[in-house]
């Protein structure tokens, strides 16, 4: 180390240090490395030495500390300057230029909630794993960003319309509404909806409170309640402007008995009884928490005829009880849980255009078999069903249902704890197709259990389908004893080919024939999706595959395969030509064929 630091080279400052380091590092380490104690009588006071240390490290100390406070005022100098170069750069910005009016319009597109069918909505109304609390607009990131764009926001009321309002406690014990700040989150929503001014708006409001079980204590559970109560208070003040509303609540906030006497529930059981409480309701989503569609949920009675009055054209509910659907207007319909008996209350929605059940329960013996249920409208069909060891739960509502325009069919299954799938019910599907044959244009199918021999009448009763999908992952019945494979899926593929003079002539497949010709009508197929992961495909099942494709290209009266998907658990004996004329048909220009191997 030298004699002395120079510090600026400006006004010559310098740095004289009182001990050099190299003055008793060498003699320190060579005694440090040995048994050297220091005498008492030598000369050397060590402690007088490590005193003079500490005072040189002081004085180091201070002018480090001097310099850094010069540093920081440099630094806070510059980083002053970088901001005032940016900010001046900006001035040059092209979306300085762009006109206010083309900047409201693009914010108009950040303003809105994105539009979602009712399973999107479902999907988007779980319940939360850890706690959740925020009031939230979309608007809100484009009026963060800056005081000319807030500005900007703040002058189109339309831009304050989309609330969304999340709450969930799964396992929450402390009160809520020391958690949510109550006293400062209400004024927030009375002025974010000050903002929207007289326009419609849309909600988007999930509040389940928390979980409970035979040991927990309700502590926590009032105070949830109570909050949520006092936010739904303010919004029912602006029920003449609802537009779209999702409510994703407990089960217990739809009956009257658990509300105070301001409660929510009350202000709609004191307006008058001809006042339509919801003018501009077009879109209404009540979604009850996965854990309470075990109880009763049934509608209160105020509360149902308000939204039975409303100009509702779609609607998602957990279950009809206790309602009379808004039907002179309703287009599109999802029912979390149905009945085979709740089938009458739908008689009167004949502007029915969609039609959802998440949870279908069969009980054909209650239906009047006589009795059929006309939907003119109706083209688009789904419904759901929950396997069943007890009683078999089955699609039976086709029975009695006629759908003239029905377009689009899915019909998915479920295996309960149990692993029981739900059953096909062929005889009703029949009685349905001798209305809709010529109408129906996509048919899915899910893990019901039916035997391949089903899936072939399915497809003789559907002739104009152009998708079918069907994915059975499960044992299925052999329709033909004398059949060579073991895969269920070679009786459909091997129907599905076009059959050939050629093949009358050889006679081939005799028991078959009759049904493939009413199959080979399927002459508008052109997407066709196969699963079964019971099986394994082998070569007979590939060798039917790619004669369905190859007799597809070659028909004049039928359309080509342009999809094509074959999953399975495995591939087993399948020879190499059959392999290889299979790769050479998906090679062809705008097909997509594929064979996929789950395992």
């Amino acid at each position: 180390m030298t004699s002395e630091i120079h510090l600026c080279d400006q006004c010559g400052h310098t740095l004289h240090p009182d001990i050099r380091f190299t003055k008793f590092s060498s003699d320190t380490s060579t005694q440090l490395r040995s048994f050297f104690w220091p005498p008492n009588n030598d000369g050397t006071d060590v402690y007088r030495e490590i005193d003079g240390i500490d005072n040189e490290i002081q004085k180091f100390n201070e002018e480090i500390e001097r310099l850094r406070g010069s540093f920081s005022l440099l630094e806070n100098a510059r980083d002053g300057l970088v901001r005032l170069k940016a900010g001046r750069s900006a001035l040059y910005s092209p979306i300085r230029k762009i006109p206010i009016e083309t900047l409201e319009l693009i914010f108009s597109f950040c303003s809105r909630l994105p539009e979602l069918d009712h399973s999107q909505t479902i999907s988007q109304h779980c319940r939360e794993p850890k706690q959740v609390a925020f009031v939230s607009l979309p608007i809100l990131s484009v009026a963060q960003t800056c005081a000319l764009w807030r500005e900007i926001c703040l002058r189109k009321p339309e831009f304050w319309t989309d609330l969304v309002f999340r709450f969930d406690a799964l396992y929450q014990t402390t009160p809520y509404t020391n958690t949510l700040r109550e006293s400062s989150l209400t004024p927030l929503v009375t002025q974010y909806l000050s903002y929207s001014k007289s326009s419609p708006i849309t909600i988007d409001f999930h509040a389940f409170g928390p979980r409970q079980t035979e040991s927990d204590s309700s502590f926590g559970v009032p105070d949830f309640h109570e909050f949520v109560i006092g936010l739904l208070s303010i919004l029912l003040a602006e029920a003449e402007r609802w537009r779209s509303v999702v409510l994703a609540l407990d089960y217990k906030l739809f009956h009257l008995d658990n509300f105070p006497q301001n409660g929510p529930i009350h202000m709609l059981a004191n307006s008058q009884s001809g006042a339509v409480v919801f003018p501009h309701l077009e879109n209404l989503s009540v979604i009850v928490a996965q854990e309470n569609m075990s109880q009763h949920v049934r509608w209160e009675p105020h509360f149902a005829r308000c939204v039975s009055t409303a100009p509702i054209s779609q609607l998602m509910i957990p279950s009809c009880r206790g309602l009379d659907l808004p039907a002179d207007r309703l287009t599109v319909l999802t029912f979390q849980d149905f009945e085979f008996s709740s089938i009458r209350i739908l008689k009167h929605c004949q502007n029915l255009q969609r039609l959802q059940i998440l949870s279908y329960h069969s009980g054909s013996d209650s239906l009047n078999q006589s009795t059929s249920y006309s939907f003119p409208h109706l083209s688009h069909f789904e419904i759901s069903l929950i396997g069943c060891d007890e009683e078999p739960n089955a699609p039976d509502l086709f029975k009695v249902l006629a759908l003239p325009s029905l377009a689009t069919l899915i019909v998915k299954g479920e295996a309960d704890d149990d692993g029981a799938s739900p059953q096909w019910d062929m005889d009703a599907f029949s009685t349905m197709m001798s209305c809709s044959r010529d109408s129906l244009k996509t048919l899915n199918l899910y893990d019901v259990e039916m035997t391949s021999a089903d899936v072939v009448e399915i497809l003789s009763l559907t002739p104009h389908l152009t998708h079918f999908t069907c994915h059975l992952d499960g044992p299925m019945g052999i329709a033909n004893d004398d059949e060579e494979t073991d895969c269920p899926m070679f009786t459909v593929l091997d129907n599905l080919r076009v059959a050939s003079d050629h093949d009358a002539l050889e006679g081939g497949s005799t028991d078959l024939l009759p049904i493939a010709r009413a199959i080979a009508l399927l002459k508008h197929l052109v997407h066709l999706d196969l699963s079964n992961t019971w099986y394994a495909v082998d070569n007979a099942t590939l060798k039917a595959a790619c004669d369905v494709l190859e007799s597809r290209f070659d028909s004049r009266d039928c359309m080509d395969l342009e999809y094509f998907r074959l999953i399975t658990c495995r591939l087993h004996g399948v020879g190499e030509r059959n392999l290889g004329r299979f790769n050479d048909l998906a090679s062809r220009p705008g097909c997509r064929y594929t064979i996929v191997n789950s395992a």
